[in-house]
């Protein structure tokens, strides 16, 4: 049963009430609220199930499912153990399970502990952003039970890309240490610290390694901040980033985005789409620009800039373009030629590097020797996938003729099994319609000749 919130405590003692009169569960404060630390929705929804004394598995389908319609058709086994986890994220699940604890509970910012504040900047798809299964720490496990009583369930542990706990330097967890079972992202008992399947406690420090130093968690460190102040966003993220970004490639100079780009590891026109708002960013390659560039997530998305941006030494190294002599230059055309006359031309970006200059060098000065060289690859590969296509339609003809000349049904999977052995495959183009040709002509052959192909294939229709 569920226990709804009253106006008196477990010993009878009148008290203020903790949750706003009608609400039907009790106003639960979340964990952890400001810092790094900071406790997720999923742990939220389960310790809610342990103050209630309820299976989380029927707090969502029978108490959260009446609020909201929607929920109650998650009660099926696989969003139970795998989908569940998105309710951290910032997609549909996180966003219809917040509206439904808010009006549960009568808390309010319970967005705050999903990562839905970042729902504009950071892209939901893509390279995952989440972990595909749930991961903890057994020290802070260890040390939430010791403070709090109870161990909740920490916001940054659902980041995939967050590998260690930075705070004690071992490795996140994933399989219970007993009987190395990963736990489900609802579990069917209302228990964080102890395993899904065989109740063994989650909070055993040896499970935890401490293999890494701190040049190591410098990404833990950038999810840290960045999961410290999303409850206190100064606008739209996007925006601030942007922002950020555009005084950024101001104050570097000469190298502008391009130079930002570069000191991230990314390609020079990479962040032109997220700038333009046609794209999003993936939470690695925030990081990347996070630690690539300097950029304070405190400064950026929660106070005022104040002073601007100062760049790093390492953007205002080497931005200036480099400058080619005449040697050079000639040396790059002589090198284009050669390559251009090759019986099988090498790529460009194999000519550029050959000769020590860029690829947009050699489109630049020699436009023409750069059509010549393309065009005469194209031509080279065109032929040579014909060649290839002759030869893979000579094999097929063979192998499907000896089969049948055998008494033995060429059928498909034989013949992609034998393909397979030569180096290709009946799913390669105009391979599949060729085989069904060889097919119907086989048939004809074998009704001229007497030999009926349906023998062959034993009887099958």
């Amino acid at each position: 049963m569920v226990r709804f919130s009253n106006l008196t405590t477990r010993d009878d003692v009148p008290s203020e009430p903790t949750s706003p009169v009608g609400t039907r569960l009790y106003g639960m404060q979340p964990l952890g609220l400001g810092t790094a630390r900071r406790e997720s929705l999923r742990g939220y929804l389960i310790r809610l199930s342990v103050e209630h004394c309820i299976r989380p598995r029927d707090l969502v389908s029978r108490v959260l499912g009446e609020i909201d319609p929607d929920i109650a058709q998650w009660n099926y086994a696989r969003f139970h153990a795998v989908h569940a986890l998105t309710v951290d994220g910032p997609g549909t699940y996180a966003r219809t399970l917040v509206a439904a604890l808010e009006a549960a509970t009568g808390q309010r910012g319970l967005g705050a502990h999903a990562l839905l504040p970042w729902g504009s900047l950071l892209a939901p798809n893509g390279q995952p952003l989440l972990a595909r299964r749930p991961r903890w720490c057994p020290d802070c496990l260890a040390e939430s039970i010791g403070r709090d009583g109870v161990p909740y369930w920490q916001l940054r542990w659902s980041v995939a890309l967050a590998e260690h706990c930075p705070d004690h330097g071992c490795l996140l967890c994933d399989r219970c240490g007993n009987c190395g079972h990963p736990q489900p992202g609802v579990p069917r008992r209302p228990n964080l610290g102890r395993c899904d399947h065989c109740g063994f406690s989650l909070a055993r420090k040896e499970m935890g390694s401490r293999a890494v130093g701190e040049d190591e968690l410098q990404k833990e460190r950038v999810i840290n901040d960045l999961i410290a102040v999303q409850d206190r966003l100064s606008g739209d993220p996007r925006e601030r980033l942007v922002s950020w970004i555009n005084d950024a490639a101001e104050a570097v100079g000469d190298g502008g985005r391009a130079g930002l780009c570069r000191a991230a590891g990314f390609q020079p026109r990479a962040l032109n789409k997220f700038v333009q708002g046609h794209d999003c960013l993936s939470m690695t390659s925030f990081v990347r620009l996070c630690l690539g560039t300097g950029c304070n997530i405190k400064a950026v998305f929660a106070n005022d800039r104040g002073g601007g941006y100062a760049p790093p030494s390492s953007l205002m190294q080497g931005r200036r373009r480099q400058q080619h002599g005449a040697e050079q230059r000639l040396h790059a055309g002589l090198t284009l030629r050669e390559a251009a006359e090759a019986n099988y031309p090498p790529t460009l970006t194999l000519v550029a590097a050959r000769a020590g200059v860029s690829r947009g060098y050699l489109q630049y000065w020699f436009p023409e020797q750069v059509r010549i060289l393309t065009d005469k690859r194209r031509q080279v590969q065109k032929q040579r996938r014909a060649d290839r296509l002759r030869r893979h339609l000579a094999l097929l003809e063979r192998t499907v003729g000896s089969m049948l000349s055998s008494g033995e049904f060429p059928g498909r999977k034989l013949i992609e099994r034998a393909a397979r052995c030569e180096g290709f495959s009946l799913m390669n183009p105009g391979m599949l319609d060729a085989y069904h040709r060889l097919l119907q002509q086989g048939a004809v052959d074998s009704g001229g000749s007497g030999t009926d192909l349906s023998d062959a294939r034993g009887g099958l229709p």
